[in-house]
């Protein structure tokens, strides 16, 4: 380890990172040895608790390189064929779409599979799920592909949980002891585990502003915890072939992507597991074949760099409070550490001369509008000969580009910012390039939907709730808790699902539905990368005399049904079962919440104002809502 760079770089860090972050680590390995590491912070937000480099962090989505290691190993053993259909190894994984039967176990690998994107319900919880298995098989059961399987590459986090399924339905071991036995230990990557298994010697990051340790169930698709050191390690191994073949290696390192529309230069380049198998930065230039994945979670974004030219893994894992940009930041320690032993990876900045000219009327005429995202609305205007594009998610105007003028087919701004627009298949798409100096969809423009019907447009303002939601389900306080349905005014044929959030939390996630019958939406995004990630047929049906919507493996229902006023008295929970009642007008309750109980109020509009999880002051909630979830048994005390 060299110190005198570690010290050098954790300073790099601390210049970079927000004050009142709560941690940040990173490690760098070069030609199979720690080259350096530094953590920034605290372990929790207590000023005697500092960071240290062998704390773990969540490392998100890195995860999905884990499980497909686990994967391919299985495929050495002669155990998987990635070519195979998933059902012959999982009898009892099923779907309302007869096509799931076409999915492989190489397509779950690569963001193929066309399955929804992200199974929302007890992904991220406050306590370890043993039960997550069986929500998969029941949430697969009731969900549409988006895509025929092995259509385009759009990132998907169900197909690795669903090839993790594979490894544990073949090994008959539980993901993480097979990682330990086979990929882990025989590299010394000891600190690796899943969030029910934390190593001893290894305090776990919490970020200051959270209820406590969050866990991920969803191993595969993003549960790994670890140290930085560590991460390098597993990293590293691609380059020795430690603990896989190079014929395995190489595998998970070929393009295995399908863009959609082919200008998408980001989504063929997606590999096995990895996000990128050729990965370029626009500050350093570090060779052919770069692997890169990243990873985020409700508390953390970390990231993952291997280099064969330089013969370097480089990871970094930081709480989600530094206002920092990770890759970039990582991208920098890289250059620094290289530029310490006498090599020049750093890219030139540049600012190409160009001549702009008059947007064409054309282009205006074309792609001037309404766009979706998979959780968003946007929308393009022009400005005389400048490009103006928002995210109009919230009702209001928020600027993403500003400003930008036309050159050669595409816009640009004086910060680095470049938008264009592609037509395909009659579909019309707006790009953009980012960090990655890749150029990717972002936006689907709306036009040419099935007008919505009767059925629908009596929806328009109904307000729903979560009621099946679990305690400890972290996004049911966070975001899912409860769902409107507007009619969205500007474009025919879409209804947006709001899932309101905390006002405080920032922007609430908003789904765009088309119809496909009067009980049935239909997913019509359909470009690669992340434009058309975490789609969701909502499916909608009549249970006990009123409607409930079936969005994202959580069961929603019409708060209207049986509204009860909040009253004196005892709130007793069922496990698996929320209680929900209107608070009076002109009343702010005290409520007594058990142990293994939770409450959240709202406001009249359903944006979440307080969770009992995180505590705090209460807001007046006069004319609100209470909803009350616990184990069963739990005993709520109500005062008003």
């Amino acid at each position: 380890m060299n110190c005198s760079l570690s010290e050098k770089l954790t300073n790099l860090v601390r210049e970079t990172v927000s004050p009142d972050l709560t941690a940040i680590s990173f490690a760098l390995m070069k030609d199979g040895k720690e080259l350096a590491a530094g953590a920034v912070g605290t372990l929790d937000g207590r000023p005697n608790h500092p960071a240290k480099t062998t704390d773990l962090y969540n490392i998100g989505s890195i995860s999905k390189v884990y499980v497909t290691a686990a994967v391919m190993k299985l495929v050495e053993m002669g155990k998987i064929d990635l070519d195979a259909p998933v059902v012959q190894y999982l009898p009892r994984f099923k779907m309302a779409d007869p096509r799931y039967k076409d999915i492989t176990v190489r397509m779950c690998l690569c963001h193929q599979s066309g399955l929804p994107g992200t199974h929302w319900k007890n992904s991220f919880t406050y306590a370890w799920l043993d039960h997550y298995f069986e929500d998969e098989y029941d949430y697969y059961v009731h969900s549409r592909l988006k895509a025929a399987p092995g259509t385009y590459t759009t990132y998907c986090n169900d197909g690795f949980s669903l090839a993790e399924m594979v490894a544990v339905e073949v090994s008959g071991m539980a993901l993480s002891d097979f990682l330990r036995k086979y990929i882990l230990a025989p590299i010394g990557a000891l600190s690796t585990c899943a969030s029910d298994r934390l190593p001893i010697g290894h305090d776990h990051v919490v970020m200051k502003t959270s209820a406590g340790m969050e866990y991920l169930s969803v191993v595969g698709a993003g549960g790994i915890n670890s140290d930085m050191m560590d991460v390098c390690r597993f990293g590293n191994s691609f380059l020795t072939h430690a603990v896989l073949s190079a014929e395995s290696c190489a595998e998970m390192a070929k393009p295995h992507g399908l863009p959609q529309p082919p200008q998408d230069t980001f989504s063929h380049y997606l590999g096995l597991g990895w996000d990128r198998v050729a990965f370029e930065s626009k500050i350093c230039n570090l060779g052919e074949g770069v692997l890169m994945k990243s990873g985020g979670t409700a508390q953390f974004l970390s990231y993952l760099i291997v280099a064969p030219k330089y013969n370097l893994a480089a990871a970094i894992s930081g709480t989600s409070d530094t206002k920092a940009d990770h890759l970039t930041l990582l991208c920098r320690l890289i250059t620094e550490a290289l530029k310490d032993e006498g090599i020049d990876v750093s890219v030139p900045l540049s600012a190409p001369q160009r001549v702009f000219s008059p947007v064409p009327a054309e282009v205006r005429e074309k792609f001037e509008g309404y766009y979706a995202m998979s959780a968003g609305i946007g929308q393009v205007e022009f400005d005389g000969d400048r490009l103006n594009v928002f995210n109009i998610t919230t009702g209001q105007k928020q600027p993403l580009f500003a400003g930008l003028q036309y050159c050669e087919g595409r816009f640009y701004g004086d910060k680095g910012q470049e938008v264009g627009f592609v037509e395909h298949n009659g579909f019309k798409y707006l790009f953009m390039s980012n960090i990655m100096n890749v150029y990717v969809p972002a936006m689907q423009k709306i036009e040419n939907l099935k007008p919505l019907t009767d059925a629908w447009k009596k929806r328009d303002g109904r307000q729903y709730y979560f009621c099946d939601a679990m305690p400890d389900d972290i996004m049911w306080g966070m975001l899912s808790a409860t769902c409107t349905l507007k009619v969205f005014p500007h474009a025919e044929g879409v209804m947006l699902a709001c899932l309101q959030a905390n006002p405080d939390d920032g922007m609430p996630m908003v789904m765009p539905l088309a119809v496909e019958d009067d009980s049935l939406s239909r997913m019509f995004l359909n470009a690669s990368a992340s434009a058309s990630r975490d789609q969701f047929a909502a499916e909608f049906y009549e249970k006990d005399g009123t409607e409930e919507m079936y969005l994202c493996g959580m069961r929603y229902r019409d708060i209207s049904y049986n509204k009860q006023p909040l009253e004196a008295g005892d709130v007793v929970t069922e496990y698996g079962k929320t209680q929900i009642f209107a608070i009076p007008e002109g009343k702010q309750p005290v409520i007594y919440v058990p142990e293994k109980g939770r409450l959240l109020l709202t406001d009249a509009s359903l944006h979440i104002v307080y969770d009992s999880y995180l505590g705090g002051p209460v807001p007046s909630v006069s004319g609100g809502y209470a909803l009350f979830t616990g184990q069963t048994g739990a005993r709520f005390s109500v005062l008003l």
